[in-house]
């Protein structure tokens, strides 16, 4: 049997599928259209990318990121953490239970999300990074509790 990271067979990864590695069984598929996203990121998440990237506040962040069967804007793996930026499509019926939904199955997999509007990132980006970056210190601390717990 081949070694690979993705094969749940294997007597020492008891994890189910979706729960291998950073993408979590994303689908090939996703990786194409997450590559294409990267060039086409909207003025918000350039803007907050810009404040994430090269680990400006501590933390490697992936933009576009495939997890699971999704595509989260923005992802920590090291602390299962993910920013949603949600322009005016967000604000219709559908697309809001959609994104509940999205967000309550990411949970599941022990991932948070996070989720700013657009006008949250363009008028009080100062705020959204305070945010983000208690957010970041309450999953550090609250993975590092459920290790030691382990």
């Amino acid at each position: 049997m081949k070694n690979s990271r993705y094969n749940n067979k294997q007597k020492d990864n008891p994890k189910p599928e979706h729960e291998v590695g950073m993408h979590f069984g994303a689908p090939s598929n996703i990786f194409i259209y997450a590559k294409e996203l990267r060039t086409k990121l909207t003025l918000e998440e350039k803007i907050l990318w810009d404040k994430l990237r090269n680990k400006l506040l501590g933390y490697k962040f992936r933009r576009q990121h495939p997890l699971y069967k999704y595509i989260a804007d923005f992802y920590c793996h090291r602390l299962r953490y993910v920013i949603e930026i949600d322009g005016p499509y967000h604000l219709n019926k559908l697309q809001k239970q959609y994104d509940i939904k999205r967000s309550d199955e990411m949970n599941e997999l022990g991932i948070f999300v996070r989720r700013f509007k657009n006008e949250e990132i363009q008028n009080n980006l100062a705020d959204v990074l305070v945010r983000i970056q208690a957010d970041l210190k309450l999953r550090e601390k609250i993975l590092h509790q459920r290790l030691n717990k382990e």
